[in-house]
């Protein structure tokens, strides 16, 4: 009986794993990668465009909240002067802000030869696909240089640009865009849930790297005896 049950366990979560790959490959086959990029451009310049409002017509609160750094228990005095603090410090005139969006503009060019990863997500143990609009983050990888591997992502609805795994050392980023590479992946992912690799698709198997051990290991089996909330 135990037997039974063990295959029939293994059955099931076989049978996930082949919907969540089957998942992926459904919003890859969606994607237009010109009308990606264009709705990127857009909400960049909406939050831009909604920056510039917020800091030059906005409420104390709003200056403040804007940028998360109070909560409910902030009083208005200090409320008052981070507001103050940030129109000290940040850019009020509309030079500025049309320059960040032409910025962009151009920054989305260099990923024209971008991997387009896969926002996925876990929760209660199970891995679930992104499937919003705007759930794949570019990935502009260097192999020559991996100081200047650089990424677009979306973070609270926002896009923001920034340079790809700026926390690791640079022999790690290395061997990790080596090791990702050389399987020959049909994607990469990226899940936020899970800090401590960098996933991929081979051959309908969803793979991991762990920066921790540097070692390669099937995701299901990671989530099973390696992942820790």
């Amino acid at each position: 009986m135990k037997t039974i049950s063990t295959l029939l366990l293994l059955f099931s979560c076989n049978m996930y794993a082949q919907d969540v790959v089957k998942d992926i490959y459904t919003q890859y086959s969606l994607l237009d990668k010109n009308a990606y990029c264009q709705s990127l451009i857009e909400t960049y310049k909406s939050d831009q465009y909604r920056l510039y409002n917020v800091i030059n017509r906005g409420t104390d609160y709003e200056v403040a909240n804007a940028f998360g750094i109070i909560n409910e228990m902030t009083d208005s005095i200090s409320i008052k002067k981070i507001a103050k603090g940030i129109k000290d410090h940040i850019h009020t005139d509309s030079i500025y802000y049309v320059t960040q969006v032409v910025n962009f503009e151009n920054s989305i060019r260099d990923f024209i030869s971008a991997y387009y990863v896969l926002r996925i997500n876990v929760s209660e143990n199970k891995i679930n696909v992104d499937t919003t609009t705007l759930n794949f983050n570019l990935y502009w990888i260097n192999r020559a240089n991996p100081k200047e591997c650089r990424c677009i992502y979306i973070d609270g609805g926002k896009v923001y640009e920034d340079y790809l795994w700026p926390f690791l050392p640079y022999r790690t980023t290395r061997k990790v865009i080596n090791h990702v590479l050389s399987r020959k992946p049909f994607c990469i992912l990226c899940c936020d849930d899970i800090k401590d690799g960098v996933l991929y698709l081979v051959d309908n198997t969803i793979y991991i790297y762990s920066l921790r051990d540097k070692q390669e290991y099937d995701l299901m089996y990671y989530m099973e005896n390696k992942y820790e909330k």
